[in-house]
């Protein structure tokens, strides 16, 4: 990782030097969720968010991404400036589409379209047998004589007579009346294939066929944001020493402690060791009801430390009327008492007035592992995430009372494990 960092770090210098006499500008990068990677025109800077370097003016390619995090990386084309430039990013997670609907009714037949073209001139058919004769037909008008046929052979030489004078020859006479009709010759052959005829009108549509079976339902997909903008309600990325008293309500007795590590960049809840009496806890001070529109709580916890030695530490995360847990949509953590195992299983709770529905269910991790807790609450469902997979749906006992953000070392009574927070959101759909 070391070698890589050096590289990437002499590519930046060969860029800016190779462009000193070009004007600089500094860029200033932030996202949610923030810890991303920053990559400049294809290439990674080495630094995370929130991030700033400097960079030659013009256009440059801008990529933040958190690698098999499930949010989806974003990409675009920032023109630089002199100065101080900002780019503020927001990821979102990772879509993919629900099963199918069923299949609709047909709709109506459409009009008729016009005729095709005629088609190509087929091939001859074979003759036909020859008919009959037909009757004889009219005598028709003589035709013209003839031409004069050659002379017949001379007769049986007579007596010789006395030689006469010789008269001049006389006229022709009439022409004889036509003989009758020959016999029908046969039939010719078949004459060529016509053309064809334009095509007919299309025939009436004929009635639809039965619904097919329904297909079998796709596998559950990682949550989508909400239909429409988000309306930020609290966010903290614990950057700043000071938990501000205008955000937070924060308690802790003598047993425990809350505090910001701005070096790290997150909050630390803990309990002093070997006391058993410490509880700690902090509450935001900005709140909204599913009555208000689609809800949306997202966490990434970095250590929610479970001790089955230890009464009441099921660590609640999630979203509380004030500190009332009365009311509450929430995760806590799952661990019988005198279990020796790793725990891996968390409980995701509705709680209206006391009432409570709960689904236990495995997080596929060690509950110390980081891992992103997200709740999409409406007044009519609510759905619990980790790591961007679908953990429960309830539809029942959920709170319409005002909810906030809420974190705790304890489910009830003390606890003496620590919860590490990296960052927290709360926000709604309009």
């Amino acid at each position: 990782m070391s070698s890589i960092r050096v590289s990437v770090v002499a590519v930046l210098c060969l860029l800016v030097a190779g462009q000193a006499a070009a004007a600089n500008g500094d860029l200033k990068v932030s996202s949610f969720p923030s810890g991303a990677e920053v990559w400049v025109d294809g290439v990674f800077t080495g630094k995370f968010t929130p991030m700033s370097v400097s960079l030659p003016e013009g256009e440059h390619g801008i990529t933040v991404q958190i690698p098999g995090s499930g949010w989806q990386p974003d990409t675009r084309t920032v023109t630089i400036t002199a100065g101080k430039n900002d780019l503020s990013v927001t990821l979102l997670p990772v879509l993919t589409v629900g099963p199918p609907g069923p299949q609709g009714d047909p709709g109506p037949a459409g009009e008729q379209g016009p005729a095709g073209p005629a088609g190509a001139q087929g091939p001859a058919g074979p003759a036909g047998e020859q008919g009959p004769a037909g009757p004889a037909g009219e005598q028709g008008p003589a035709g013209p004589a003839g031409a004069q046929g050659p002379a017949g052979p001379a007769g049986e030489q007579g007596p010789a007579g006395p030689a006469g004078a010789q008269g001049p020859a006389g006229p022709a006479g009439e022409q004889g009346p036509a003989g009758p009709a020959g016999a029908q010759g046969p039939v010719g052959p078949a004459g060529e294939q016509g053309p064809a005829g334009p095509a007919g009108a299309q025939g009436p549509a004929g009635p639809a066929g039965e619904q097919g079976p329904a297909g079998p339902a796709g596998e559950q997909g990682p949550p989508g944001p909400p239909a429409g903008d988000l309306v930020a309600i609290q966010y903290d990325d614990f950057g700043y020493w000071l938990l501000h008293p205008e955000d937070w309500d924060v308690y802790f007795n003598a047993g425990a402690n809350v505090a910001v590590d701005e070096t790290h960049d997150y909050l630390l809840m803990e309990t002093v060791p070997n006391i058993g009496v410490g509880v700690a806890r902090i509450a935001g001070r900005r709140r909204a009801s599913v009555l208000d529109g689609t809800l949306v709580f997202i966490a990434r916890i970095l250590d929610a430390y479970v001790d089955h030695t230890v009464y009441g530490d099921a660590q609640p995360r999630g979203l509380v009327n004030g500190t009332d847990r009365s009311n509450a949509i929430e995760f806590i953590n799952t661990y019988p008492v005198g279990s020796s195992t790793s725990p891996s299983s968390v409980a995701c709770r509705t709680v209206d007035n006391g009432n409570v529905t709960q689904t236990v269910v495995s997080i596929g991790q060690w509950v110390r592992s980081p891992g992103v807790y997200q709740i999409v609450a409406r007044a009519d469902e609510v759905r619990f995430y980790f790591n961007g997979k679908l953990l429960a749906v309830h539809n029942s006992n959920i709170p319409t009372e005002d909810l906030n953000i809420y974190f705790s070392t304890s489910d009830s009574g003390a606890g003496t494990v620590p919860v590490v927070v990296d960052h927290v959101s709360f926000s709604r759909s309009p």
